[in-house]
């Protein structure tokens, strides 16, 4: 690019310029914005404790009919800390979490920090293998679970002697332990809490988040949304991944209440409807989520009190932009993030009704006060704007390492070059500078891959798949369907006999995560090599539409109903032809599919079903029927 510094300059404070009206014209109405600052990082716990002494009565955490002020909040996490400190014993340790997301969650990390110790938060549906592996690698001497997870936590923890606690036991415990100190402030470098993220050594990888980071966390992204005390913040993903625990506090610092929405069972327009009925006023619902939401969005339908809607955690497309300015009206911002567990918030963007759209993939924006973000070549040089790099931060506030992982630590968090107090942190992630100052991001330099905003290591899926029985090799690499969405596809040599992909995804989803679990499976008698020996990505065939080969034989639908049916399975799936037989999650089905195809059919076939109706109730197009049918002849109000 051909620009004078001076130019260059011009550029980016004008751009700067444009992205802060918006920022300052999406505040709260109220007008009672308080910046965040934290003259020690390690005073968070205090601060939260506070902060929960001055807003007393005021809503803090809210799902269904629960419903807890701060002075409840702050009385359980008391409670709840006696009760671990009488277990566990003082010091700093490890504590492990299995609550779902909800207040419980909340309640049992603040005491956790009471207790002096730092958590550990695996996501309570992981498969138990997962879950165990967790368990053993954090090392924690004690495991908090809510009564509906006693049976899994058990199972977790196996011949091991780690305690268990039940989380839903509020009994003030002060006759027992020591009383915890409400205004406890943590030595300067503590461990917070542990974020487990996919390995490349085919197990979970835990990250050591200190407060420095989650203070950052929080006065960064409370800051730029201008959030208040009257704000009312969804909180719709589990708080086992980074960015949405780092929602959850940054909502207790500002003094706003936290209302929780479980969308696998409440379903999209559940959730069109909780926005509405519940006024919230900033939402964080990840990219995929947010283009299904927009796509339930009716004629009229409006959402008054809603002025910021975060992305975060996948590319965001031009379309994304163009939904948000078609869907929502003016006094609501598009803010999108780009953030990693190890460094926290890297840079931010953010758009209103009036910005004008060109059509190009749209910047991650402009970085954070955080530290410095940096494009670099393979040798650590500066790349200069319009020139592909890898982005790197460099900061004083970044995750303190890779638990129990000394020499992976080393090689990615690397002193400052230039010799200062600061780290440098390579992200792995491919970008470049615009003209203005903004800077956009282009894909990855490694092997690692975004599936639903999840960070995804494929050499743990394909560990795990060598594991499965008749599997001789693996690949797995990110494909993208016909509209553009992300899917793990998993390719590979069998024995004989050849396992079935049947047979591989259930292997698979007794050991992995959902979202690591993949959507389709390609049988080749080889895998493609290069010259050098290794796995030739860019050989390997795209995966067929057509319907795998399963178990049941393929069986076609035998009424309206089973048709109509079916139809939406394919449209959703992308697969054809499916039989009335075949189950949703054989075909690559997953739980956003699911939401997609209940929303659908209630939207066909005027019938009103449960979100969770296809996982839970059902997994075949001809059950799926037999409940639509039932509930048909209950209100008759269309024909299928």
């Amino acid at each position: 690019m051909n620009l004078t510094p001076e130019r260059a300059a011009a550029l980016e404070s004008a751009a700067r310029a444009a992205q802060q009206r918006i920022v300052d014209g999406c505040r709260h109405p109220a007008g009672d914005f308080e910046p965040i600052a934290f003259a020690v990082p390690e005073e968070l716990p205090a601060f939260l404790a506070r902060r929960s002494a001055t807003l007393g009565t005021r809503l803090a955490l809210c799902k269904g009919e629960e419903r807890l002020t701060y002075r409840d909040l702050d009385a359980r996490a008391e409670a709840l800390a006696r009760r671990i400190l009488a277990r566990a014993g003082a010091g700093p340790a490890p504590v492990a979490l299995c609550i779902d997301n909800g207040p419980t969650a909340v309640v049992a990390m603040l005491a956790v920090w009471k207790a002096g110790k730092f958590f550990v938060v695996p996501d309570p549906d992981a498969p138990p293998e997962r879950l165990a592996a967790i368990l053993h690698d954090s090392e924690a001497e004690l495991l908090v679970a809510e009564p509906s997870h006693l049976g899994r936590a058990r199972a977790a923890i196996g011949a091991r002697t780690t305690p268990i606690l039940d989380a839903s036991d509020t009994a003030d415990a002060s006759a027992v332990g020591p009383a915890p100190n409400g205004g406890y402030v943590p030595r300067p470098g503590a461990v917070a809490c542990l974020v487990y993220t996919s390995g490349t050594t085919g197990r979970p990888k835990g990250v050591m988040l200190g407060y420095a980071l989650l203070a950052r966390r929080i006065t960064e992204g409370g800051n730029r949304s201008g959030a208040c005390r009257h704000d009312r913040e969804a909180l719709i993903r589990s708080l086992a991944f980074m960015g949405d625990l780092g929602v959850a506090l940054q909502t207790l610092a500002t003094g706003a209440s936290a209302h929780f929405f479980d969308v696998r069972a409440g379903g999209l327009t559940g959730l069109r409807d909780f926005l509405q009925r519940e006024a919230i006023t900033i939402i964080s619902p990840g990219v995929t989520l947010f283009r299904q939401l927009v796509e339930t969005l009716r004629p009229g339908d409006a959402f008054p009190a809603l002025r910021v809607i975060r992305l975060a955690g996948e590319q965001v497309r031009a379309e994304d932009l163009a939904a948000f300015q078609r869907h929502f009206a003016a006094g609501t911002v598009l803010r999108i993030g780009y953030a990693s567990s190890e460094v926290g918030p890297i840079a931010d963007y953010v758009i209103d009704q009036a910005t004008p759209l060109d059509g190009t993939v749209p910047p991650c924006g402009y970085p954070s006060s955080g530290g410095e973000v940096l494009v670099l070549d393979a040798d650590g040089r500066p790349r200069t704007p319009g020139v592909p790099g890898e982005v790197a931060v460099r900061s004083a506030a970044m995750a303190l390492g890779y638990w129990r992982q000394p020499e992976e630590t080393a090689a990615r968090f690397v002193p400052d070059p230039d010799g200062g107090p600061a780290r440098l942190f390579r992200t792995g992630d491919r970008g470049q500078w615009r003209a203005d100052g903004a800077l956009v991001v282009l894909g990855r330099v490694d092997t690692q891959v975004k599936v639903r905003g999840n960070r995804v290591e494929p050499a743990e899926v394909e560990a795990a798949l060598i594991n499965c029985p008749g599997v001789r090799a693996a690949t797995v690499a990110l494909r993208a369907d016909r509209t553009g969405e992300p899917w793990l596809v998993a390719y590979v040599v069998g024995g004989t006999p050849a396992p079935s992909a049947e047979a591989l995804r259930r292997a698979l989803a007794a050991r992995l995560p959902a979202y690591m679990v993949p959507q389709r499976f390609v049988l080749l008698d080889t895998l493609p090599l290069t010259l050098n020996g290794k796995v030739d990505v860019q050989a390997l065939p795209p995966p067929p539409a057509a319907r795998p080969a399963l178990a049941a034989p393929w069986l076609e639908p035998r009424g309206p109903v089973e048709a109509a049916v079916a139809a939406v399975w394919q449209e959703v799936l992308r697969v054809e032809p499916i039989g009335v037989r075949d189950a949703f999650l054989d075909l690559g089905g997953n739980s956003l599919a699911a939401m997609r195809v209940v929303t659908l059919l209630q939207e066909r076939l005027g019938c009103d079903l449960p979100a969770t109706v296809l996982l839970t109730e059902t997994d075949t197009v001809e059950a799926m029927a037999q409940v639509i049918g039932v509930a048909l002849t209950a209100s008759p109000s269309r024909d299928p």
